[in-house]
């Protein structure tokens, strides 16, 4: 029996061994089986997703206007988007693995085919149209790239009947407003050049009457022969502004800066309102400082002092004062045109230079207006990169003033 005990001891010790090596094997296989289960709830966590990936995918091609599909390299039909089967009348699913002379009529299907081709052997995307069953269809098709060569390729289509339409309609639109602006481009014509000489030919009867009265002393004569003059001015004036306000929204009105004397233009405006001002014994004073030049577009200067001017002197009274000056201040030049006139309300400046709002106040004379006056002069300040703004009082008068910048500025 003691000879037995080495051997027993060994067995036993064996025996041990084995425990220890089946208790890890079991360990190991519960490991194993935790992070099977692991893996198979993970997969099924990305099964689920791809499910609903695939949902949401499907659910928008069936509500999408857009047709989508692929094919293989024999260009027969890999998928088609369910909304196929309102274009052709058959399921999507009845028609994967047809050919296109399988399922389009046969000159579209051959142009299909020859354009796939060329697809797959030049590796390009292309676009094209096509006509089925009377409406018309953009399509774009791409190869799909494996292994460096386009061995499937893909693509999508879109109804576009309805856009083709409201272009034809719209070409159609364009060519009635070309017509009309041409009929509207005749009409200013007319309007400029027709009407405006009558206009003169008043002014220029008025002056010879009130000369002539002035020589025989004939007062009444005189001061009817100077509102006549007066009248024709004020509705010259105003046709004058509805053909400007008319070209500078049709862009017909370029902007081209030049080096002015800005002294002299003032002194020019100012001589064309002296009678105007005269009748109402209003006094138009100019102060001029030293000789400074603008670089400004000529038109627009004159019709910005112009509308200015007359403003002020439509909104004076009777015996009052008009003033212009002119100052550098920082790079700009700060022209001013002060009047002693009615003046305006908080309220009613706040409505100037605005389209939606222009204000057409009767004169302290009556004199009418359209109220584009200080929208052109907005509109060819801010051209000139520079800013208009009033400052008023009711009963006090109004100062007007704008800047325009010092040349290289």
């Amino acid at each position: 029996m003691m000879n037995d005990k080495p051997l027993y001891e060994q067995l036993e010790k064996k025996v041990l061994e084995l425990e220890n090596m089946l208790s890890l094997r079991n360990a190991e296989n519960v490991k194993q089986q935790v992070e099977l289960n692991k893996n198979k709830e993970e997969l099924e966590r990305y099964k689920l997703k791809a499910e609903e990936i695939e949902g949401i995918f499907n659910q928008f091609l069936k509500n999408s206007p857009i047709y989508v599909f692929f094919k293989d390299s024999q260009i027969r039909i890999l998928y088609l988007s369910s909304n196929y089967q309102d274009m052709l009348g058959v399921p999507s699913e009845k028609l994967i693995g047809k050919t296109m002379d399988e399922v389009f009529p046969s000159d579209l299907a051959k142009n299909m085919i020859a354009d796939d081709l060329r697809i797959l052997n030049e590796g390009k995307t292309i676009e094209i149209e096509e006509e089925l069953n009377g409406r018309l269809y953009y399509s774009q098709k791409f190869p799909i790239h494996l292994k460096g060569k386009p061995g499937y390729l893909a693509g999508y289509t879109i109804d576009i009947t309805e856009r083709r339409r409201s272009e034809i309609v719209i070409q159609h639109q364009n060519q009635e407003l070309k017509e009309l602006n041409a009929t509207k481009d005749k009409l200013f014509s007319l309007i400029a050049h027709d009407l405006r000489s009558p206009f003169n030919s008043i002014l220029g009867y008025s002056e010879l009457i009130i000369d002539e009265a002035k020589i025989k002393r004939d007062v009444d004569t005189a001061a009817l022969a100077a509102i006549i003059r007066s009248s024709a001015n004020s509705t010259l004036y105003l046709l004058d502004n509805l053909l400007e306000w008319a070209k500078s929204q049709t862009g017909e009105i370029n902007f081209k800066p030049e080096y002015l004397n800005l002294s002299d233009v003032v002194k020019e405006m100012i001589e064309i309102f002296k009678p105007t001002a005269k009748i109402k014994n209003i006094s138009l004073n100019f102060f001029e400082s030293d000789k400074i030049e603008v670089y400004a577009d000529q038109n627009m200067l004159r019709t910005i002092l112009r509308n200015l001017i007359h403003n002020a002197v439509k909104f004076t009274n009777t015996n009052g004062k008009i003033e212009i000056c002119y100052k550098r201040v920082n790079d700009n030049i700060l022209i001013t045109v002060s009047d002693n006139g009615v003046g305006m309300n908080t309220k009613m400046i706040g409505k100037l230079f605005k389209p939606d709002s222009s204000i057409t106040t009767p004169g302290t004379a009556q004199e009418r207006g359209s109220g584009l006056g200080l929208l052109m002069c907005k509109e060819f300040i801010d051209k000139h990169c520079g800013k208009i703004w009033v400052v008023s009082e009711v009963s006090k008068g109004s100062d007007f003033n704008f800047t325009l910048p010092l040349p290289g500025n």
